[in-house]
Formats: C-alpha cells, sequence, structure tokens
C-alpha cells in the first residue's frame, strides 16, 4: 500500500513580501507567475518508513534527484513533474505543476491629450491638457504604475493626470508588474504654458495726434509683431475696418484716405489665443493748398 503523502510544492522567493514593489508570486486565477529570483522547493512526508528521494523533471526533461529548491532559467510558460519515493520502494503519483516566469519588467508609455508637443527634448503642454499613461506586460500583466512630480514621493498613477501651476517641470515614471519587475524609471521634462503671446501695432512713420484722434498721410504702413517667451507664436492674425481675420502677412500699406481700424491678435502654439489689440487712426490725403497776400501795416 502506497503510504507517501503527494508531494507538495513550496514556493519561496529571495526577496521581502513587504511591499506591493517587491518580488512576488502571482496567481491570476489560473495559474502561477513568478520572476526569475524564485526558488520552488518540494518536499513530501512519509507516514511509515523513510523517505528515499524526491525525482524531478523540468519541461519534460532529464528525470533528477531533488537536492536543493529547483530555479528556473527559461522565460514564459515551464512545467515540474515530480514523485516521492521511499525506502521500501513505494512511488507516489506524478504530479504536475506549471508556473509561467516573468523576467522581462513592463513597458511604458505616455500620451497627451489636449494642446502639446514636443521640441528638443522638451515637452510643452496647458494646464488642461490630460496626461495619460500606460503600461503593458505580456505574461504576468501590470501591477500599477508610479508617478513622482518636481521631486515629490511617487504615488501611484490613475487614470490620467494634469500638469498643475505654469512654468517648469519635472517628472518621473515606472511600472511594475505582478510578479514585482519594475520597468527603468522615465524622467521628462517641459513646460506649462497658459500665457497667450503679447501683440502690439507699429506705424512705419510716427503718427499725429490732434485733439486726441491720430493721423496719418497716405503712404505710411502698420507693423504687427507678437512674442511668445515659452510656447513660441504659432500664428498673428488681422482684421482691418472690421473685416473677417486673416492671417498676417506682412506690413499694412495706409493709402487709402479716411478713418482706418486694424484690430491684431495672436495665437501660440498650444493655442493660447490673446485678447485682440487696435488701433485707430484716420490717413488724411489732402494737400495743404498754400497762399499769399500782401498787406501794408500791422
Amino acid at each position: 500500500m502506497q503510504k507517501l503523502l503527494v508531494c507538495v510544492l513550496a514556493l519561496a522567493v529571495a526577496a521581502s513580501l513587504a511591499t506591493a514593489q517587491d518580488k512576488r508570486i502571482y496567481n491570476d486565477g489560473e495559474v502561477d507567475h513568478a520572476p526569475a529570483e524564485a526558488r520552488f522547493e518540494l518536499s513530501a512526508t512519509e507516514f511509515e518508513s523513510d523517505l528515499a528521494e524526491i525525482v524531478y523533471s523540468v519541461n519534460g526533461g532529464e528525470l533528477m534527484t531533488y537536492n536543493g529548491s529547483v530555479s528556473l532559467s527559461e522565460e514564459g510558460r515551464n512545467v515540474i513533474t515530480y514523485s516521492a519515493v521511499d525506502v521500501t520502494g513505494n512511488v507516489s503519483s506524478e504530479r504536475a505543476y506549471t508556473v509561467v516566469i516573468d523576467k522581462t519588467p513592463p513597458e511604458l508609455t505616455g500620451t497627451a491629450r489636449g494642446a502639446a508637443f514636443v521640441e528638443d527634448g522638451l515637452g510643452y503642454v496647458r494646464s488642461d491638457t490630460v496626461i495619460s499613461l500606460d503600461a503593458t506586460d505580456n505574461l504576468s500583466g501590470v501591477w500599477a504604475i508610479y508617478v513622482s512630480r518636481d521631486g515629490d514621493d511617487f504615488y501611484r498613477y490613475g487614470d490620467f493626470a494634469y500638469v498643475p501651476g505654469e512654468g517648469a517641470h519635472t517628472a518621473w515614471a515606472y511600472a511594475v508588474d505582478n510578479v514585482g519587475n519594475r520597468s527603468v524609471t522615465y524622467r521628462v521634462s517641459g513646460h506649462v504654458d497658459n500665457t497667450p503671446p503679447t501683440v502690439r501695432i507699429f506705424p512705419r512713420r510716427p503718427l499725429s495726434t490732434v485733439n486726441g484722434e491720430r493721423f496719418t498721410s497716405a503712404g505710411n504702413a502698420l507693423t504687427v509683431r507678437a512674442s511668445d517667451e515659452i510656447a513660441g507664436v504659432d500664428v498673428v492674425m488681422v482684421s482691418m475696418n472690421g473685416g473677417p481675420y486673416e492671417t498676417y502677412g506682412g506690413p499694412l500699406a495706409l493709402d487709402e484716405p479716411g478713418r482706418h481700424m486694424l484690430r491684431a491678435k495672436a495665437l501660440d502654439r498650444l493655442g493660447n489665443e490673446s485678447e485682440p489689440v487696435s488701433l485707430e487712426l484716420t490717413v488724411d490725403a489732402v494737400t495743404p493748398e498754400p497762399e499769399i497776400r500782401a498787406i501794408i501795416g500791422n
């Protein structure tokens, strides 16, 4: 009669199991997943005579005598078959244990929903831009993503993140899979820019002011200049005399006599739009008529 208790497969991992980011054994409801550091321990209980040996094989390979914990070097699905023999020759039934070895950390990616661009390795966003992080892991799956902003402590990332506060910022992020493999820590630096460009209108020749109104002679021209210190100017738009806004292409000649109003605005490369600025003036095309008269005395 077989007197051996069926072999029990025990698992041990070299690292501590104190926190979620340590190496660990993970079961997805169907099969165990383990990191490369995992060791697999075999044991058996003999009720009457003494245990002689435990034998095992890995992935259908050579049958070996167990004399210490088993390590698995091949990533992916592995099967350990094992049985026990007592000193009288009784052999337990053979058992099989399947485990997925995961050596590969997750891959982390990030996307921006909203105004954003990257230039010279720096990211540029607005404070309403939504930053989304995603991680993939083909074996044990992703446990969590952790992020840190501007040197603060890392915290577990949720569904999305904003970058509050205008100015320069730096963020770090990494991902951990279900067996504790950790990706490299990614670092991203950039700027949050919520400030629209500054716009000014300059006449080529100085204007004259008479009774609070601006005048110029025909042939003058108006130049529009826009500046943006962070994201940079994307486009300048102008409207003359209440007409539709059009892309500014260069100085605007003032040849038609009469009253004119130029409006100008600009957008930076994040879509921040300035308030329109305006300049109202009158083009005086009437040439003075000099005359002379003779007088005697005062």
